[in-house]
Protein backbone atom coordinates (compact mmCIF):
# COMPACT_ATOMS: atom_id res chain seq x y z
CA UNK A 1 0.00 0.00 0.00
CA UNK A 2 1.32 3.16 -1.37
CA UNK A 3 0.62 6.42 0.86
CA UNK A 4 2.14 10.12 0.07
CA UNK A 5 2.49 12.99 2.05
CA UNK A 6 2.60 16.40 0.81
CA UNK A 7 3.06 19.75 2.65
CA UNK A 8 3.86 23.22 1.78
CA UNK A 9 3.06 25.53 4.46
CA UNK A 10 4.03 28.70 6.02
CA UNK A 11 3.78 29.74 9.77
CA UNK A 12 0.65 32.13 9.80
CA UNK A 13 2.15 33.98 12.78
CA UNK A 14 5.02 35.44 10.25
CA UNK A 15 3.12 35.03 6.92
CA UNK A 16 4.80 38.20 5.08
CA UNK A 17 8.43 36.72 5.65
CA UNK A 18 7.71 33.35 6.32
CA UNK A 19 9.72 30.95 4.09
CA UNK A 20 7.61 27.79 3.33
CA UNK A 21 8.39 24.50 4.66
CA UNK A 22 8.03 21.76 1.74
CA UNK A 23 7.59 18.13 1.78
CA UNK A 24 6.53 15.27 -0.65
CA UNK A 25 6.92 11.84 0.65
CA UNK A 26 6.30 8.54 -0.58
CA UNK A 27 5.78 5.59 1.91
CA UNK A 28 5.29 2.17 0.42
CA UNK A 29 3.74 -0.81 3.18
CA UNK A 30 4.27 -4.41 2.12
CA UNK A 31 1.84 -7.14 3.38
CA UNK A 32 5.19 -8.35 4.96
CA UNK A 33 5.40 -4.86 6.97
CA UNK A 34 8.39 -3.87 5.39
CA UNK A 35 8.11 0.13 5.00
CA UNK A 36 10.08 2.28 2.21
CA UNK A 37 10.44 6.07 2.13
CA UNK A 38 11.32 7.90 -0.69
CA UNK A 39 10.60 11.35 -1.64
CA UNK A 40 12.28 15.02 -0.82
CA UNK A 41 11.93 17.91 2.03
CA UNK A 42 13.46 21.34 2.77
CA UNK A 43 16.83 21.18 4.26
CA UNK A 44 15.81 22.81 7.33
CA UNK A 45 13.75 22.40 10.10
CA UNK A 46 14.15 18.46 10.87
CA UNK A 47 12.22 15.47 9.48
CA UNK A 48 10.83 12.34 11.74
CA UNK A 49 9.01 9.77 10.28
CA UNK A 50 7.60 7.23 12.65
CA UNK A 51 5.52 4.10 12.01
CA UNK A 52 4.43 1.48 13.58
CA UNK A 53 3.08 -1.98 12.32
CA UNK A 54 -0.20 -3.84 13.63
CA UNK A 55 -0.17 -2.10 16.53
CA UNK A 56 3.68 -3.13 17.31
CA UNK A 57 6.42 -0.18 18.47
CA UNK A 58 6.90 2.73 16.89
CA UNK A 59 9.61 2.77 15.01
CA UNK A 60 11.52 5.82 13.40
CA UNK A 61 11.49 5.07 9.58
CA UNK A 62 13.54 8.31 8.44
CA UNK A 63 15.37 11.04 10.70
CA UNK A 64 17.01 13.92 8.99
CA UNK A 65 19.09 16.65 11.49
CA UNK A 66 19.82 19.76 9.15
CA UNK A 67 22.47 20.61 11.76
CA UNK A 68 24.54 17.11 10.81
CA UNK A 69 24.31 18.32 7.30
CA UNK A 70 25.09 21.40 7.98
CA UNK A 71 22.26 23.49 7.12
CA UNK A 72 20.17 26.07 9.08
CA UNK A 73 17.46 28.52 8.93
CA UNK A 74 18.61 30.33 5.81
CA UNK A 75 18.08 26.86 3.48
CA UNK A 76 14.43 26.79 4.18
CA UNK A 77 14.46 29.72 1.16
CA UNK A 78 13.85 27.96 -1.95
CA UNK A 79 12.13 24.87 -2.13
CA UNK A 80 12.40 20.92 -1.67
CA UNK A 81 15.75 18.84 -2.63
Amino acid sequence: MMFNFYSRIKDPQVKPVAAYIDYDFNIDITKKGDITVQGRHDEFPAMEIYARVDGGTWQNIYLYDPYEHGKGPLDLLGGAV
